[in-house]
């Protein structure tokens, strides 16, 4: 559920001024009008744009620490989540990469909702990728096969575009991570 936060925060993140969106963000985050999670989540993509990886990293990171996401913030918490697994994977920290793939998919595993099997293959496609990097080849092959099982659950419909098929880059993610308020 978007919140007037999300919309001003958008607004600043479409401007393509990160150095004012991650300003607007921490303002709004101050004032309460965003929740902590959506702040880190939306922390994370401007330090992406602007180059700072580590930033980047222990935003999405501070995220994850988080044990029990509340209901309204779960699907950010998810992306930043995988948001986070692709910048270990990119960064070569293969094992906590591993782990928070396997966290994810922990917590998505009772979920019913239509914007799971895009999230789980993502994460079982990115858990195989780790899993090779550390030469667990059985445990990647068992990966992959589950993830091109979600693949098959998942719409390939413009509303639910699968995340595998724009995941060449974290940009396209932190895209639709971001977009998705403004359909949901």
């Amino acid at each position: 559920s978007s919140t007037r936060g999300d919309s001003i925060a958008l607004a600043a993140r479409f401007s393509g001024d990160f150095e004012h969106f991650l300003a607007v963000t921490d303002s709004l985050a101050e004032v309460g009008e965003l929740s902590p999670i959506r702040a880190e989540g939306y922390r994370g993509v401007a330090y992406f744009q602007m180059g700072q990886m580590d930033k980047c990293i222990e935003c999405f990171r501070r995220v994850v620490a988080i044990e029990n996401p509340p209901a309204e913030d779960f699907w950010e918490y998810i992306h930043a989540g995988t948001n986070l697994v692709i910048m270990l994977t990119t960064d070569r920290d293969y094992d906590n990469a591993m782990r928070t793939a396997l966290r994810l998919i922990d917590k998505l595993k009772d979920v019913d909702n239509p914007n799971r099997p895009g999230e789980m293959q993502t994460l079982y496609l990115s858990l195989g990728d780790t899993q090779m990097m550390l030469e667990r080849h059985d445990e990647a092959a068992k990966s992959y096969d589950e993830d091109y099982k979600w693949v098959l659950q998942t719409k390939n419909d413009s509303t639910n575009r699968p995340l595998a098929a724009s995941i060449e880059t974290l940009e396209n993610i932190a895209v639709s991570q971001i977009s998705h308020h403004m359909t949901t």
